[in-house]
């Protein structure tokens, strides 16, 4: 587990002295990505550690909702709502395209495609017995993809 923090304190660290965007994040989470796969799953933390780091991520969230930013939302709520239903149906429509062209079970394909944080989803499928790996990994790669395109969109038009 040492081995593990030290990794990801290591990633997370050059990911922001090279500036990636959200690098800390993306260097930690790649850092022991690549030590899991090179010690064939050795990084992966004991169940309270992973809870206990959900209760940070949780508490990070939260500590960003101020009043403020409640009232502000009033404004963009047709637009929130409108959008919020487009990337939901988009992900039902992936599961269900998922469960017709794989063998993943209906949970799992959900979970997978669901629009949501890589925290959420991989509680919400540990809680619900779907394939955590299958989830995680598709999660990893959209939110890569996501944040890859998105700030060369960002660094293009400005």
């Amino acid at each position: 587990m040492v081995v593990t923090i030290a990794t990801a304190v290591v990633g997370g660290l050059l990911g922001h002295l090279t500036r990636l965007p959200a690098g800390t994040l993306l260097g930690a989470m790649t850092a022991v990505a690549v030590l899991n796969v090179a010690t064939d799953g050795g990084a992966r933390l004991p169940q309270p550690v992973r809870h206990g780091s959900r209760v940070l991520t949780g508490t990070t969230i939260g500590s960003l909702v101020t009043a403020g930013l409640v009232t502000s939302l009033g404004g963009y709520l047709p637009f929130v709502a409108a959008a919020t239903l487009l990337v939901v149906l988009a992900g039902l429509a992936c599961a269900w395209l998922l469960t017709r062209l794989t063998r993943l079970d209906t949970a799992t394909a959900l979970l997978a495609c669901a629009p949501g944080g890589l925290p959420e989803m991989t509680a919400l499928a540990q809680d619900l017995g779907a394939e955590v790996d299958v989830i995680v990994g598709l999660h990893v790669l959209r939110k890569v993809v996501a944040l890859a395109v998105i700030s060369l969109v960002v660094v293009v038009v400005g």
